[in-house]
């Protein structure tokens, strides 16, 4: 059972930092519709009844010259043999990537919400009413009066940072683990050039009276998270991959809002 601490408590939770040498995805808190901290990927919301701007980062993807990681031809197990027949691949092939960013994939964990928070849907008469978080493109759905998924779950393919500029993007709204994906078909694949690039956005919602901690994460498969490179066909994922989640703390307001025996500070 989730344990509702004070903030002294819930901080402790702390932010993650990143690991040399490995592609980082990251689910990024960027700012709050009310009072709020930000550290890292952790954010401390001054109370519930907030909307939460988070978006999906991807940093630090790299060659297997680089990083010394490939993958067996399973697609999935990694080995640090690359380009050459290796023990962890059954004595098969670790393949090595070409650092060059062709595509990626990242599915939300919707498990994190724990059934408190959750994506945001506006109430609406019309789309204009859905383009408040920034998709220009997002929809009413005009019979319940509230605004579609793609209000709140978008990929902006036309900033400047977006990492697969030129390609296609979509995301899947089918289930709550919304799925995020971008594609390039024609060109060479993008290096890292030192710099954070942005995937997609995912916009959250914490009512009124939401208190704790909540861990928003992505699924750790890589079927259904992945960053591949230019390689012909479907592409050699690129590794090592580490995830960061979003950590959303709400602060507690008074001794009541704790259920540890501690008292608000």
């Amino acid at each position: 059972m989730r344990t509702t601490r004070c903030l002294s408590s819930c901080l402790l939770v702390g932010a993650l930092s990143a690991v040399a040498y490995g592609t980082d995805l990251t689910l990024q808190p960027i700012s709050a519709s009310g009072s709020y901290t930000i550290d890292e990927n952790m954010i401390v919301l001054e109370g519930g009844g907030q909307v939460v701007i988070l978006e999906i980062r991807v940093d630090d993807w790299r060659s297997s010259a680089v990083t010394g990681w490939g993958v067996c031809g399973d697609g999935v197990t990694e080995c640090d043999d690359p380009g050459q027949e290796d023990p962890e691949c059954g004595g098969g092939m670790c393949y090595a990537n070409d650092g060059l960013m062709k595509g990626w994939q990242a599915t939300i964990d919707s498990s994190g919400y724990e059934g408190v928070i959750g994506p945001s849907f506006p109430e609406c008469t019309d789309n204009t009413d859905c383009q408040v978080y920034g998709n220009l493109l997002a929809t009413c759905n005009i019979g319940e009066g509230v605004c579609n998924p793609d209000a709140c779950a978008f990929i902006d393919t036309e900033r400047s940072d977006y990492v697969l500029r030129g390609g296609i993007a979509s995301v899947s709204t089918y289930t709550l683990d919304y799925g995020y994906l971008g594609t390039l078909f024609s060109g060479d694949g993008i290096a890292y050039t030192g710099v954070e690039k942005y995937c997609g956005t995912l916009v959250v919602d914490v009512p009124d009276g939401a208190a704790g901690t909540y861990t928003i994460g992505f699924i750790d498969l890589p079927a259904y998270t992945n960053v591949k490179d230019s390689g012909v066909g479907v592409g050699i994922r690129i590794v090592p991959f580490i995830l960061f989640p979003a950590v959303i703390t709400i602060a507690c307001q008074d001794n009541q809002d704790c259920d540890d025996d501690n008292a608000c500070t």
